[in-house]
């Protein structure tokens, strides 16, 4: 059966002079391996049991005959039993051999002689090729051998090797402390890209609200120079204005005529000549305006006439003065009567109000000095309050520390002199070439108070401002 063929070949392979499987029965994979390099052939014949060289000596020489064959060679019929035993056995056991060799290859065996041959010239070159892989392990192995440390040096080594074993484990330690650093790293790296991503929209809703602001400051800016301009405009105006008297405006006192002898009053001449005959509406409109004018200027400056009061009523302005009851006998103006006081026992003392015109006002068509007599005494009485105006203004610039301020045109009853030769001149109407010229010293005096007037509105303003300011 297959054991006892098994047994058998066990027991050929254990004899002294077996040598191809002297090492242990073939794997099944040495078999399958030999599909790789070429084609896998099983020569089953003496050579599996002695080495091929016996091999090939036993065949070159002839074989001797046994005993027994030479003994039975002339009857071939005889044989011996237990050598036909031993050889079925031994057929019977190659047989199984090849039916186990087929099964677990692709070649059907037995094989032929020649198959065997390439076989066996593969098997010897792969044997020779394993010679001297074995020559050089063997070459490797002296050299390891002679090159091998001694006691110290391995001492040595291991101590080498303890410290390089501390060392990784110590590198291992410091590779896993720098790896929680580093996860630590990485989490605050996530934590600040967060943060970031927070800050960026904070910086952007912080740009967008700075744009914002930016434009509403831009706005407030242009607003702000803009009321700037307004503001330094106004301010230049102002000056301008406070620099412009609205009084010399709306009183405008000059000059005209040949060479200036007329005094105008917003271009009303005030006087006549022989030579140039002014109307005398326009004379009568002039000294309106210059009654109005003396009346605003004391007005002004608190000043109350002693004895007299301005009518201004354009071209039928007028003059009250108020004197005792007894009047002049030259005197035929209106006049009133008034009593004052509250007692009987103390009766008040009657005064009169004098009317005295400021206008020339006649049907006659004769037109002479003499016949102005009430006019030349309303502009006397009028030359009183110019002088009472003048005594008050040079003691208000006293106060002023400006060491009084008189009239450039001193008033002496019912002249005034010129300031540059001292002549006086009336202002009665007796030689119209002399009244022109002294009603021309009235309107510089007129204009010197109206210049004062405006200086002391200027100077209450600079102090209300100065007070306002503390």
């Amino acid at each position: 059966n297959f054991d006892d063929a098994v047994r058998d070949t066990r027991a050929n392979q254990s004899r002294p002079g077996s040598a191809q499987y002297a090492s242990g029965p073939p794997s099944p994979s040495a078999f399958r391996g030999a599909d790789k390099g070429a084609m896998s052939f099983i020569n089953v014949t003496d050579s599996q049991i002695v080495p091929p060289h016996v091999a090939q000596k036993a065949a070159s020489q002839p074989r001797k005959k046994s005993s027994w064959s030479r003994r039975n060679s002339s009857n071939p019929d005889t044989t011996p039993p237990q050598h036909e035993a031993s050889l079925s056995r031994r057929m019977e056991t190659s047989n199984r051999l090849f039916e186990v060799l087929s099964s677990r290859t692709d070649i059907d065996h037995p094989i032929c002689g020649e198959c065997t041959d390439n076989l066996t010239s593969g098997m010897e070159k792969r044997l020779n090729a394993a010679t001297k892989d074995r020559d050089v392990y063997l070459d490797f192995l002296k050299k390891a051998r002679a090159d091998a440390p001694s006691e110290e040096e391995m001492k040595e080594a291991q101590r080498e090797l303890a410290k390089l074993k501390q060392q990784e484990a110590d590198a291992f330690t410091e590779l896993e402390s720098l790896e929680a650093e580093q996860r630590a790293m990485e989490a605050e790296l996530a934590a600040l890209a967060t943060e970031s991503k927070e800050l960026e929209k904070e910086e952007e809703a912080f740009w967008r609200e700075r744009n914002a602001v930016d434009d509403s400051l831009r706005r407030l800016q242009d607003e702000k120079e803009s009321l700037e301009l307004r503001h330094a405009h106004d301010e230049r105006l102002l000056q301008e204005l406070s620099r412009v008297n609205v009084y010399n405006d709306a009183f405008n006192i000059s000059h005209a005529g040949p060479k200036g002898v007329f005094a105008t009053i917003n271009g009303l001449r005030m006087g006549r000549t022989t030579d140039i005959k002014v109307d005398w509406a326009e004379i009568n409109a002039a000294w309106g305006l210059t009654c109005l004018l003396l009346s605003t200027i004391a007005e002004k400056l608190n000043f109350t006439f002693q004895g007299y009061r301005l009518n201004p009523l354009g071209s039928n302005s007028s003059i009250d003065e108020q004197k005792p009851a007894t009047l002049s006998r030259s005197s035929t103006v209106t006049t009133s009567t008034a009593s004052t006081g509250s007692s009987a026992s103390n009766p008040p003392k009657p005064t009169t109000t004098a009317t005295y015109p400021l206008y020339y006002a006649s049907d006659l068509p004769i037109d002479l000095p003499f016949m102005h007599r009430h006019f030349s005494e309303g502009m006397v009485h009028f030359l009183a309050c110019l002088s009472q105006l003048g005594t008050h203004v040079a003691k208000i610039t006293r106060d002023w520390d400006q060491g009084g301020l008189s009239l450039p045109c001193k008033i002496e009853g019912d002249k005034l002199l010129d300031p540059k030769g001292g002549k006086g001149y009336s202002v009665k109407l007796v030689n119209y070439n002399e009244w022109t010229r002294a009603c021309k010293f009235v309107l510089t005096d007129v204009k010197t108070l109206l210049a004062v007037m405006v200086f002391a509105e200027r100077r209450e303003a600079a102090k209300r401002e100065r007070e306002s300011g503390t």
